[in-house]
């Protein structure tokens, strides 16, 4: 082989190199930036209500919130049976939401997304918090779709008791 051919090889595996560095990078800095607007909903007790609260900078939207029975996996991938599921009001950053609709004896789950469309879960125990970005092919609470006859809104429920109207719904 000679040097010219040596060399052209070496360019085209520095080249090679420089496009996978490029694409790499590129992906850092999206993932980067989406954390930088991201909601990061938690949850948290006053008296006989739960309070969800917004301590991320970006808006929560098409917030979804769910009862389990413990214990819950606070890990990902994890398929517990769901159940309640009740639609809140979007949330914006630093805002509140309370939730007088709940099961003492339940974990609970918070599905949202941001104004993007991206998706995150949070689930809390009472061993902590996680949240966790959703990634394709894995989900961690229920798809359930927003409305009446599925996931209503929160105020539409009233006076009613979480077991006056929702079942166990394993996934």
């Amino acid at each position: 082989m000679s040097s010219s051919e040596v060399i052209a090889v070496a360019a085209v595996f520095i080249s090679l190199l420089s496009v996978g560095a490029a694409f790499l990078t590129f992906h850092i800095s999206v993932s980067a930036e989406r954390r930088a607007r991201m909601p990061a909903l938690v949850i948290s007790r006053a008296g006989s209500e739960l309070i969800v609260a917004n301590v991320g900078v970006g808006p929560a939207l098409n917030v979804v919130y769910a009862q389990a029975r413990r214990p819950i996996v606070l890990g990902e991938g994890v398929n517990e049976p769901w159940f309640n599921p009740i639609h809140l009001e979007p949330i914006g950053p630093g805002a509140k939401q309370r939730v007088a609709w709940e099961d003492e004896s339940a974990d609970y789950g918070l599905r949202y997304t941001d104004a993007f469309g991206y998706q995150y879960v949070v689930k809390a125990s009472q061993f902590g918090t996680t949240i966790l970005e959703r990634r394709r092919g894995r989900s961690d609470l229920p798809d359930w779709k927003l409305g009446k006859d599925d996931v209503p809104y929160l105020s539409e429920l009233g006076e009613r008791k979480p077991s006056d109207r929702w079942e166990e719904r394993a996934r």
